[in-house]
């Protein structure tokens, strides 16, 4: 202990060094994080009790080198019982979210690396009340953190970098800045995501390095793929597709490939981009409604959920009759189609932030964890990649007024949909530029807020809905008996309205199992 004191601030510390400074009643303290990992610092004075020292960090003592918020990791050889206050609408046959919601104490008991149990625990129950036998553990969140389930990204391109997007995008990224993505979409609370494909394929590649990493370096997400995006050749989406179909002769060979390959949904580009010039233009539509019909038939001969890129309110509203699973960013859709969409149940994956990035119309003003360090990070993750400095991924000023229309549009419409009962999920469009992967799905949570979304409901979005979008909802989502454990820690000032990381105090997760 005295040798530990003596080290500098800023010094790094072991899982093993923090915890022995913990139980003398002295907290360990983050000072910064860098991609070689997290570093510690610690003060002498005694700042409060860490009762959730003994949950939140490792229980082997290891220090892992991933950026991760404290964690603790669930064997399957243990029975555990963690005591926290969550919501009830983010336990199964929970109800949705609403106004006067509040926290309830339970008992969560884990077995064999599942939940097996979930008690409501009476006012003042101790754990000699909780605990069935002496071969359980009991592990408690304090007071002031909520149990919640881990964050689910519905529309992101792991290929890119976050600052320059498609502009740098010539070749696909190295194993070791893949894993960084991961990493850092891990250490945000993202344990679940969608690619919505390049075309490299990048997310077949990301599927088996999370899967193989997984095993040694502590919990990545679940990577839902898309592969090379389907489009019409000569318009957008050469990046996101390939060499793209001339027409749809040979469509079923195109989904075929992508379902061997490892694809589990399938990604059809609709419309051309956003205008930043004129507000309400976008490119023109690629495919007839009997054609997207066809292609939404043959994805479900493979099983395969379709996703459809489109913007304007006849893109969107063709994909809804086409019967597609979701419409990505769906920007000047009108609120009869939205209409269509809730009767429906077809979801809307916004992606906010993109724009909002670029006009610099993200939540400013609150530290390092808003809008106002997405520069920063991402940069930070262009050096990793060897990325020159990002001339060009900037709006023009004059353009500045163009995006605040868009942007506000989208947000009064979003109110729209949630008034009208559609199915909102939370998608950042993450390695776009502006979109880090450490910060962006923050700064999409706070954009969301801004639409009307109160604290209560973004965790159903965040958690619930996207599982069941990504059709995860019998691992991920609701928190409920016979699931693993996928759980992160907030801070109860999540619920009062701040969407900031630093928010999110640690993460549970299951062991993974042995190879074979």
């Amino acid at each position: 202990m005295e040798s530990l004191l003596e080290k500098p601030a800023g010094e790094k510390i072991t899982f093993v060094e923090a915890w022995e400074l913990q139980q003398e009643g002295l907290e360990p303290a983050y000072e910064k994080e860098g991609h070689q990992g997290r570093r510690r610092c610690y003060n002498a004075l005694r700042v409060r009790d860490c009762a959730a020292s003994r949950l939140l960090c490792s229980k082997e003592g290891k220090r892992r080198g991933n950026k991760l918020p404290d964690s603790y990791e669930v064997a399957a050889t243990e029975k555990v019982i963690v005591t926290a206050r969550t919501l009830p609408s983010l336990l199964e046959g929970g109800v949705c979210p609403y106004a006067g919601e509040q926290p309830l104490r339970a008992a969560f008991h884990l077995e064999k690396g599942m939940l097996s149990a979930v008690r409501l625990l009476p006012p003042g129950a101790g754990e000699g009340e909780i605990l069935p036998g002496p071969e359980w553990r009991c592990l408690s969140l304090p007071p002031d953190q909520l149990l919640a389930p881990a964050f689910v990204d519905c529309h992101l391109h792991i290929g890119l970098d976050g600052v320059e997007g498609f502009r740098s995008f010539t070749a696909p990224p190295s194993p070791q800045l893949l894993l960084t993505r991961l990493r850092a979409l891990a250490a945000a609370g993202v344990l679940a995501v969608r690619d919505g494909g390049d075309c490299y394929g990048t997310a077949f590649a990301a599927q088996r390095l999370s899967a193989d990493a997984n095993r040694e370096a502590g919990p990545l997400p679940r990577i839902v793929a898309t592969g090379p995006a389907i489009y019409r050749r000569g318009h957008y989406g050469a990046r996101l597709g390939g060499e793209g179909l001339d027409g749809l002769e040979g469509l079923e060979q195109e989904i075929r490939q992508r379902k061997d390959a490892g694809a589990q949904q399938l990604k059809v580009i609709l419309s051309g981009l956003v205008s930043l010039q004129q507000t309400g233009k976008v490119g023109p539509l690629q495919f007839s409604l009997p054609e997207l019909q066809k292609i939404v038939h043959l994805a479900a001969a493979f099983e395969l959920p379709v996703m459809v890129h489109a913007s304007s309110d006849a893109a969107v509203r063709l994909a809804v009759q086409a019967g597609v699973h979701s419409v990505e960013h769906g920007y000047f859709v009108e609120e009869e189609t939205l209409r269509i969409m809730a009767a429906k149940g077809v979801a809307w994956v916004p992606t906010l932030a993109p724009l909002a990035a670029l006009g610099a119309l993200g939540p400013l003003g609150k530290g390092p964890d808003a809008a106002g360090s997405e520069a920063q990070a991402a940069a930070g993750d262009s050096a990793i990649a060897g990325h020159a400095d990002p001339a060009g991924s900037a709006v023009e000023p004059q353009n500045t007024s163009v995006l605040r229309r868009i942007v506000e549009q989208h947000l009064f419409m979003l109110g729209r949909a949630r008034a009208l009962g559609v199915t909102v999920c939370v998608g950042t469009d993450g390695g776009a530029p502006g979109v880090s992967w450490s910060g962006g799905y923050w700064l999409e949570l706070a954009l969301l807020a801004r639409a009307g979304f109160a604290p209560r409901e973004l965790l159903t979005l965040a958690g619930v809905n996207g599982a069941s979008l990504l059709g995860l909802a019998r691992e991920r989502g609701r928190i409920a008996p016979g699931k693993p454990p996928y759980w992160l820690c907030l801070d109860m000032d999540f619920l009062a309205g701040r969407m900031e990381r630093r928010t999110l105090k640690g993460i549970i997760f299951p062991s993974p199992e042995p190879h074979a």
